[in-house]
């Protein structure tokens, strides 16, 4: 599993970064591309081009050792940053999200 950035929400809260974004070498091929039917890129994507929903954060059961609320505050500063192209941003956070969290028992995202 990939090791969790120490982040707080106050440092973070405007600061765009892809220090936490894996090589387009470390993602699973299987994260990569839109449209896959995998809950991860779907989130993301919701994430994305509509953000998300307190409703859809529930769903993310975060695994033994994550704390949440870094795990979120990290996806969210490569998410937010303008490099690099946002199919590699978003192909990296839904890797993140599989690293960090459970699989969760809804599949769709989209709701």
């Amino acid at each position: 599993m990939r090791k969790l950035p120490d982040l707080t929400k106050l440092k973070l809260s405007f600061w765009p970064s892809i220090k936490y974004l894996p090589s387009l070498e470390e993602i699973p091929e299987k994260f990569k591309g839109f449209n896959n039917g995998i809950f991860q890129n779907e989130l993301i994507e919701k994430w994305f081009f509509k953000g998300l929903k307190k409703d859809d954060i529930d769903l993310l059961i975060p695994k033994a050792g994550v704390d949440k609320n870094n795990a979120l505050i990290a996806i969210h500063v490569i998410l937010i940053s303008w490099e690099p192209s946002h199919e590699e941003k978003m192909a990296g956070a839904a890797f993140l999200l599989s690293e960090w969290f459970e699989e969760p028992k809804i599949k769709d995202a989209k709701q």
